[in-house]
């Protein structure tokens, strides 16, 4: 959406670069009066606080988007390992598991899913996609 804005304010900026040239040459053969050319510059003004605005606009969003970004990283992160290690203890990877011992990794297990869920459901609500799949679960084995 950032980038049809952008393409527009330059298409603008071109129109009125070529309108802004027009108006000097026709200046210098002495035939337009001094008001068109206060025009032209007062358009290129507006346009350039439109543009600084805009610029602005987008480098606060760019700024939360990565905030949100890095928050969602930070989060997520430890429950990564979490999960792999909890379900290769379930699998017996690293030798039997008692029965006490399945039901607090399954605990663990339950539990880091149910935070992961919770933190995709809170960015999403943002309009952000973070999806944590397989590979991220078992990246850290």
């Amino acid at each position: 959406m950032e980038d049809i804005h952008l393409i527009r304010e330059a298409q603008q900026i071109k129109l009125l670069a070529e309108s802004l040239t027009k108006v000097i040459k026709s200046k210098n053969n002495k035939t337009n009066p001094p008001s068109e050319l206060n025009q032209e510059i007062e358009n290129i003004d507006n346009l350039n606080n439109t543009m600084r605005h805009f610029l602005v606009v987008s480098s606060k969003k760019r700024a939360s988007r990565e905030f949100l970004l890095k928050i969602n990283h930070e989060l997520r992160t430890p429950l990564v390992p979490i999960l792999a290690y909890s379900e290769m203890l379930l699998d017996s990877k690293y030798g039997p598991v008692s029965d006490e011992q399945r039901k607090r990794l399954e605990i663990i297990n339950s539990s880091t899913r149910q935070l992961v869920q919770t933190i995709q459901d809170l960015f999403n609500a943002k309009n952000f996609d973070f999806t944590l799949d397989k590979h991220e679960t078992n990246k850290d084995d």
